[in-house]
């Protein structure tokens, strides 16, 4: 230094208590159990429907999500509509007269990622030998049915012939089939239903006895069968 020059500060080794560690009283969130350096710390431990992707020392570490089941209701109806139950036949017209024979579906939105296995509907008057129900996707194609069955006047729980998996927020259709010809066939439904063609249909139709893909062969009608999806 010379002369008449101001002393500057000193510069030497730093020292961190326990060599440079973490301090003991910090609150960490750590990948494994590191209770015994960090006692302060909590391990991170995925739960229900929630998985974790360690990509290493200097990498990334991913935290994955999926809908859980939920609790019912399951469903929610795909148009609004006046409420008004009543009892009637629902024929291939569309009207409470006629041919009763043939599949038909309604549209609704899954609340949530959940397992359906069984389906349930309500005879008022029975005069079918047979009955099918049945679940399709947005696409129209069918993705699980029960077995034939014989239509009780009540509540009828049919189970599925396998259990399926709806998705939340997606489209599907409940439907049902019925060999009845007479137009005696009855139900307890709901009236006042959108009958609109418009995307997305609200409603499928087909002849056949719950074809694997169902098209719109009949009049749309303003009545909803009474009939319902479980877990």
């Amino acid at each position: 230094m010379r002369p008449g020059q101001a002393k500057g500060p000193s510069v030497g080794p730093l020292s961190g208590g326990g060599g440079g560690g973490a301090p003991a009283t910090a609150t960490f969130a750590t990948i494994a159990n590191e209770a015994a350096t960090l006692p302060n710390s909590r391990q991170l431990l995925a739960g229900t429907n929630v998985s974790f992707v360690d990509g290493g020392a200097g990498g990334t570490f991913q935290i994955n999500a999926s809908g859980g089941p939920i609790a019912s209701p399951y469903a929610k109806e795909l148009f609004p509509f006046a409420i008004n139950e009543t009892e009637s036949a629902i024929s291939q017209a569309g009207t409470g007269v006629g041919n009763n024979s043939g599949t038909r579906a309604f549209g609704f939105i899954s609340e949530g990622t959940v397992t359906i296995k069984q389906m349930v509907v309500w005879f008022s008057q029975i005069t079918a030998s047979n009955g099918r129900l049945g679940l399709y996707d947005s696409l129209s194609n069918r993705i699980a049915q029960t077995n034939r069955f014989s239509p009780a006047v009540g509540i009828n729980v049919v189970p599925l012939i396998a259990p399926v998996v709806l998705t939340g927020a997606k489209l599907y259709y409940m439907g049902y089939w019925m060999d009845d010809t007479t137009g005696n066939n009855r139900f307890l439904v709901l009236s006042g239903r959108s009958t609109t063609t418009t995307s997305p249909n609200m409603q499928k139709s087909d002849p056949n006895e719950m074809p694997a893909s169902i098209g719109t062969a009949f009049t749309n009608t303003a009545l909803r069968p009474w009939i319902m999806i479980s877990g």
